[in-house]
């Protein structure tokens, strides 16, 4: 070890340790790499084993070799320009993350601490490096990315539909020189533009410049391959302000199948941006903070069973160093008393089994604080192989253990925030379903619902060889109503209409507004007597009830029976409509079941 590196320490105060001995600790035990380097030469000087293990090479193998030429070829060039300058004093240490190459050509990812060492004076100075192995960290933090990215586009989708279901995604057309022609009103209200301003203008102009080349990539491939895609892209509002949108762009053909232009679906999307900024800007500073996580060094005597700690160890521990004796009391009353005894245990085994000590506890600090410790240690053997020193290193592992708690809950928010938004999907796509087979006005269903009804009634029939009636019906005289006392009248006419026909009938009969003043009655596992009686039932109910304003009100009914040799469900509906016809042609206010020619 160069002399020059062995800085005096004082002996005899409490908890010290001796400095060749803590520093030799902390060299050999530590898990990181620690390496030694020449700054005339860049060649290594020492090295310890696991500086030599993330090398993928032997320590005697390492010793007088290019420092530089462990570096993989595309981190050389930043490794090269902070040397020089830690070399010409410029700065004091960097720090940052590069690759080792193994002679099997393996790649392993470093975080590399490297600084200008001159401990006593007149002597020479020496680079000084601590390597630790984040391959697996990066490796993690990649993985947990792409579950996030993956889990936030689903999100993203999900949204996305149930935006466009309630019409608030902006739509933009293009023709393939990229001049916008149409653009909807969501559109204009998300990039702040009239419709007028935009219709002709080129979309490249309207786009932040940055995006501009990604632009006409992405459409340049659009136009190739035809699929479809969805990006992100920066637009420029008039008043100078940038917003953030998703875009899903999809090509338009012409009837001969040939590439017309593009439509794209537009997404606002901005501040969801400044979430993810803000949330990447925090993640930074915890990473910035655990890389800066101290260690302190330890040092057991096992034949004088006295106990060193290093200055570092104190201040980790929250201790004074100059009032505090370094003891296994001491630690005892700092370990957590609920982690106590299992940390003990771990010590005891390794101590009796003479193998390594890995351990995990908090530690209650003075001032009530509690802090997470990594600690390590390993035997150290005399010429005879007797056991004479037991050292390690605590390692403050706090701030990892408060990110993976972070990160815990962070995943259980998303998970409970996709439950929530796939529920609330739910239960919009259950509304616009009902809402889709209602009619507004009366209540009733609508058109939609009618047809679905009538072919199922017609399965059921085919299956159960029970008969059904329909019934058509129809409002005599509405127009006049209309013409004569207004519409809101003639909406009243029409919801007392709808309620006096709900009255009478079973609750496996089903009526619907078939339009306008026109409306339909099915009567399940009914003959054409029972039709025709509930016919007159409801003819009767709705000229007792007379409107206050447009005075009587008569409806006339065409009645048919469908049958199971029918074409389809539209049979019986077509006939019951030509013998409401019929009535209607009769003087109204009427029942028909029979076709004219029938008599």
């Amino acid at each position: 070890m160069p002399a020059h590196l062995t800085s005096p320490v004082p002996h005899g105060s409490p908890g010290t340790t001796k400095p060749e001995t803590l520093w030799r600790a902390v060299f050999e035990q530590s898990h990181l790499g620690i390496v030694m380097i020449d700054p005339a030469t860049d060649r290594i000087i020492d090295l310890n084993q696991r500086f030599a293990d993330l090398a993928g090479r032997s320590r005697d193998a390492l010793r007088g070799q290019d420092w530089m030429h462990l570096t993989h070829a595309d981190d050389l060039a930043h490794e090269v320009k902070h040397k020089a300058q830690l070399r010409q004093g410029l700065i004091p240490c960097f720090l940052r993350d590069k690759r080792y190459v193994h002679p099997d050509g393996t790649v392993v990812w470093v975080h590399v601490n490297e600084t200008r060492v001159t401990v006593t004076e007149g002597e020479p100075p020496c680079f000084l490096a601590m390597v630790e192995d984040v391959t697996e960290q990066r490796r993690t933090r990649l993985a947990l990315n792409a579950e996030r990215e993956a889990a936030a586009r689903l999100e993203q989708e999900q949204r996305l539909e149930a935006v466009a279901d309630q019409g608030m995604v902006g739509l933009l057309e293009t023709d393939l020189d990229g001049r916008i022609t149409f653009v909807n009103d969501r559109y204009c209200a998300i990039t702040g533009r009239t419709r007028e301003s935009v219709i002709g203008q080129r979309l490249r102009e309207i786009t932040h410049a940055d995006n501009r080349p990604h632009l006409t990539n992405t459409i340049g491939q659009l136009l190739a391959q035809g699929r479809s895609f969805m990006h992100e892209s920066r637009y420029v509002l008039p008043d100078g302000r940038k917003v953030w949108l998703l875009c899903a762009v999809s090509l338009q053909k012409d009837t001969a199948g040939n590439p017309a232009g593009t439509t794209t679906l537009v997404l606002d999307m901005t501040e969801r941006k400044r979430q993810e900024r803000a949330q990447r800007q925090t993640l930074e500073l915890l990473h910035m903070a655990e890389r800066a996580a101290e260690a302190g060094a330890w040092d057991w005597d096992m034949r004088t069973a006295r106990l060193n700690w290093s200055p570092a160890l104190f201040q980790l521990f929250g201790l004074d160093p100059e009032q505090t004796q370094a003891t296994f009391d001491t630690w005892r009353a700092r370990v957590h008393p609920d982690d106590l005894a299992v940390a003990e245990r771990v010590l005891e085994e390794a101590v009796r089994h003479r193998r390594p000590f890995v351990a995990s506890y908090r530690i209650v600090r003075p001032s009530g604080e509690v802090r997470w410790i990594d600690a390590h240690g390993q035997h150290r053997y005399d010429a005879d192989g007797a056991a004479v020193h037991f050292t390690g290193l605590c390692i403050d592992a706090t701030l990892r253990h408060q990110t993976e708690s972070q990160i815990r809950q962070l995943n259980a928010e998303l998970e409970s925030k996709v439950e929530a938004r796939t529920a609330e999907l739910a239960q919009a796509n259950a509304a616009l379903h009902r809402l889709a087979r209602h009619d507004v006005l009366t209540g009733l269903p609508n058109r939609l619902a009618a047809n679905e009804r009538l072919r199922e009634e017609l399965v059921r029939m085919r299956r159960s060889h029970l008969p059904y009636a329909v019934l058509m019906l129809d409002v005599d005289h509405f127009k006049r109503v209309n013409d004569l006392h207004g519409h809101a009248v003639g909406d009243r006419v029409l919801q007392r209409v709808s309620q006096g026909l709900r009255a009478p009938l079973r609750e496996s009969d089903f009526v619907a507004r078939f339009g306008g003043e026109e409306f339909l009655v099915l009567l399940p596992h009914t003959d054409e007597a029972g039709a025709c009686l509930v016919a007159e039932k409801l003819r009767q109910v709705i000229e007792a009830a007379p409107d206050p304003t447009a005075g009587l009100v008569s409806i006339s009914v065409g009645v048919a029976m469908a049958s199971a040799a029918d074409d389809d469900e539209d049979t019986a509906v077509m006939a019951a409509d030509a013998r409401l016809y019929s009535a209607k042609h009769s003087g109204r206010n009427r029942v028909v079941h029979q076709d004219p020619a029938n008599g």
